[in-house]
């Protein structure tokens, strides 16, 4: 793997592309499957696009299973882009360099340290802006107040949104995206917490929800910009 890219960087550099000499091969362990590692001679080598294929197909069924064919529509286009951002979030949630066991059916658990849960949380705070945006007027005289984030896990919330633009420039000097994979889930599993326990629309002080909607709006923001980075795509439904 390494040497392969090494020696076609070094072509693209003969080549005269003035780009080549930024490329970056970020190399990882070896990837094994719960039978066990991945073997040439008995055939158990995975292809990536068959892998994505069988990925795409459970995660049809796990959208079938929940019975939300009818809210996110085209359910294809949406178990493909949940079938990648499950294998491209293992894939870069993990020490590059060490060896790791894909289960594919476990990589698409909507709990937990995956791919399809930061995914999740995304689609559910574009859900609350939608449905804000739709109520828009009922808040109209609502304005922002700092004074009303007394909730402790706003202020986790806070601290974590100042330290992400560190966190991805570490990342980048490290060439280890698992910090911005490890940020994106503390922010997912902290604001599943925070929204759990304390009700964004469902209040009678328009301060307070517009509060509340502009803190959800800025988790949203560094999820997609997040998601960007790593190659996983942002749902608006789920």
């Amino acid at each position: 793997q390494a040497y392969h890219f090494k020696v076609l960087f070094h072509v693209l550099r003969i080549l005269g592309y003035a780009w080549a000499g930024d490329l970056r091969h970020l190399a990882y362990g070896m990837v094994n499957l719960p039978e066990g590692k991945m073997k040439s001679r008995e055939g158990t080598v995975v292809d990536a696009d068959d892998l994505l294929d069988e990925l795409s197909v459970l995660a049809g069924e796990e959208i079938e299973a929940k019975g939300r064919e009818e809210l996110v529509g085209d359910v294809t286009a949406i178990a493909e882009s949940i079938a990648l951002g499950a294998l491209n979030y293992f894939l870069l949630q993990s020490d590059p360099l060490r060896d790791m066991t894909f289960n594919p059916r476990e990589s698409l658990s909507f709990t937990g340290n995956t791919g399809p849960y930061l995914q999740y949380t995304g689609a559910r705070i574009s859900s609350m802006i939608k449905k804000f945006e739709s109520r828009k007027e009922e808040f109209s005289a609502g304005v922002f107040r700092a004074d009303l984030l007394t909730v402790p896990e706003e202020w986790e919330i806070i601290k974590l949104l100042s330290l992400y633009p560190e966190i991805t420039e570490a990342a980048a000097e490290q060439l280890n995206p698992s910090l911005v994979a490890g940020c994106l889930y503390d922010m997912a599993r902290l604001f599943s917490r925070y929204y759990h326990d304390n009700p964004v629309l469902h209040n009678d002080d328009p301060d307070l929800v517009v509060t509340r909607i502009t803190l959800s709006r800025a988790v949203g923001i560094m999820l997609k910009q997040g998601f960007k980075l790593l190659g996983i795509p942002f749902l608006e439904v789920m």
